[in-house]
């Protein structure tokens, strides 16, 4: 699959060389391969030898969306293909590689600059007694319709080049620099003195890869589940084909988040961005403050994590087993938050907590519900429906149901920071937080409360929380607590992650990349204008270099420069577009 280069070998349709190719050649396909090879742009036998001549990789090929480094390649053409349109032949491996299938997939490919110069030569036309060719003779040089003599004829040579004079035309030659750069990257010729240094083993290795994270994770969920049999004829029950329909059409709507987290991620570690240490967050209490590591604590890639969630709700149609680990609206931002700060397969465990699995589903079937109050807001009705299902369960200790209280401020009574102080150890031990760290070799006690049978009242039913014990017998420090009064402190635990989780969430949904995704008219885009704006103020309160971020990478002068030129445009033209006009 890999050429002596450290490129990859591929045909493609003549038409996505039209913009370099002279347009005399676009309808003949044997002269314009040739032009093509005769100008190092593709690999074949050129017109003044009889080798094959191997031109150098120049294309850099993309899917989207570009979840990891091996979702990138360097191209080398060696064939192009007649008759037919947008289409790009690769070596069988390519699809194992970036995760693609066999349903139409697109490639996006980016070629060097080229600039075609056409120079005036003479051609020797005796013998060829084409009709065209009669009309380019003289007068003169004319009996009876036919050539007399050698005859010569002008045409224009066309040669193409990819080099650019960085003062003539600096577009042309600093992009080709960024190519050369990236292909040589791609081709894994490293910048290292020590050229022993080698990518190969992110560059090449399978997108799916990613995708066995995940399902590690889901097989420890469902170690204690039984086969289901299935009834006659239930395939065509309308319960099975509505749920069957839910789960394929909401699929899509999970790729978005992780994408725009997996391109955030790149930012946030360029930057070095963190939540801010606080002596009652509940981030610095379990060390999980930094948003620019690499690696999970485990040792896996936060990449690689998100790279596979991406994949589970591409691939949700053939299999929706991403839906079976509450992996949904509702859970979106605080997966995104566990995973990008280095928790691994504890965020899974912590959102497969029984409690939040009932906090999930009632949250989803509310949706569309017609509201007793229009006034409400979208989080106060949230909120007032996490509370209804944390207050509905018997924990077994009062203080609990007391914590929960004061994280929704009933009877003005608010969280303290003696109550974070008082409950830390056991937020420690839910994560696996020791003093001396975390320890990879011992499960945590989020896995444990849903793995071990020991902690259910019927081990032969599924985990609920009416299925755990209130029996105090599990020892945190110097108390001891039951299975199901620990499924209140998930909920606190959960209500503490939300302001991360959410500010998470807008600094996500307000740094977009694909200035696409900034609204269809200008009322949106002001709208998320706006919401950038107060983007930057996180920076005060919860985030550390947040700011440098935005206002040093491309971000701030993108967004500002995109949504103004609209305004600026139209401003004069249009009534909506004007200051006056929000101002009514």
């Amino acid at each position: 699959m890999i050429n002596e280069e450290g490129s990859m070998d591929a045909a493609v349709s003549l038409d996505f060389f039209y913009n370099i190719l002279p347009k005399n050649l676009w309808y003949n396909f044997e002269k314009a391969e040739q032009w093509l090879i005769d100008n190092d742009i593709i690999s074949g036998v050129k017109s003044t030898g009889t080798e094959w001549h191997n031109a150098k990789a120049n294309i850099m090929a993309y899917r989207i969306p570009t979840q990891a480094v091996s979702s990138i390649h360097a191209i080398r053409i060696v064939a192009v293909l007649p008759d037919v349109r947008d289409t790009v032949v690769l070596p069988k491996e390519f699809t194992a590689i970036t995760g693609s299938d066999f349903d139409i997939d697109k490639l996006y490919m980016s070629m060097k600059n080229y600039d075609v110069v056409g120079d005036t030569v003479l051609e020797d036309t005796m013998g060829d007694y084409e009709y065209e060719h009669l009309f380019n003779l003289g007068e003169s040089d004319i009996i009876g319709g036919f050539p007399i003599r050698k005859a010569m004829r002008q045409k224009k040579e066309y040669i193409a080049t990819d080099k650019f004079d960085k003062d003539k035309n600096p577009e042309g030659y600093y992009q080709n620099q960024l190519m050369d750069l990236y292909l040589m990257l791609l081709k894994q010729q490293s910048l290292e003195k020590d050229k022993s240094v080698n990518y190969m083993h992110q560059l090449q290795k399978p997108v799916d890869t990613d995708t066995d994270l995940v399902h590690g994770v889901l097989d420890k969920l469902e170690s204690k589940n039984k086969e289901t049999p299935v009834e006659p004829f239930v395939a065509g029950s309308l319960y099975f084909q509505s749920n069957k329909k839910s789960s394929f059409i909401s699929g899509k709507f999970g790729i978005g988040p992780f994408a725009l987290n997996n391109n955030n991620h790149i930012l946030t570690m360029f930057y070095d961005v963190s939540f801010k240490n606080s002596p009652t967050s509940i981030m610095s209490l379990l060390n999980a403050d930094s948003l620019h590591e690499r690696n999970d604590r485990d040792g896996n890639s936060i990449l690689s994590w998100i790279s596979a969630l991406i994949n589970s709700h591409v691939d949700a149609a053939k299999d929706p087993f991403i839906f079976r680990m509450n992996v949904n609206k509702y859970t979106y931002n605080m997966i995104n938050l566990l995973l990008r700060t280095g928790f691994g397969e504890d965020a899974f465990f912590f959102i497969n907590q029984p409690i939040m699995k009932d906090l999930a589903d009632e949250f989803l079937n509310a949706q569309g519900d017609i509201v007793s109050d229009p006034n409400m807001s979208q989080t106060d009705r949230k909120n007032e429906l996490e509370q209804r299902i944390a207050m509905s369960y018997e924990y077994g200790a009062d203080g609990i149901l007391k914590s929960i209280n004061k994280l929704f401020g009933k009877g003005g009574v608010k969280w303290q920071a003696s109550d974070f102080e008082r409950d830390s150890e056991v937020f420690k031990a839910l994560f696996g937080v020791t003093e001396n760290g975390y320890d990879s070799s011992k499960k945590t006690l989020l896995e444990d409360l849903i793995t071990n049978d020991e902690y259910l009242i019927d081990p032969n039913q599924p985990v609920t929380v009416q299925n755990m014990k209130m029996d105090e017998i599990i020892q945190i420090g110097k108390e001891k607590y039951s299975p199901r009064q620990l499924q209140g402190y998930v909920f606190i635990a959960k209500k503490l992650f939300d302001e991360y989780a959410d500010a998470l969430g807008d600094m996500v949904q307000s740094t977009k990349i694909d200035t696409k995704n900034h609204g269809i008219n200008y009322m949106e885009q002001k709208r998320y204008k706006d919401r950038y704006n107060e983007l930057k103020k996180y920076d005060e309160n919860l985030f550390d270099n947040l700011r440098p971020m935005l206002e040093e990478s491309f971000i701030d002068y993108k967004t500002n420069n995109a949504i103004d030129l609209l305004k600026d445009i139209l401003g004069e033209q249009m009534i909506h577009f004007t200051d006056q006009f929000f101002s009514i």
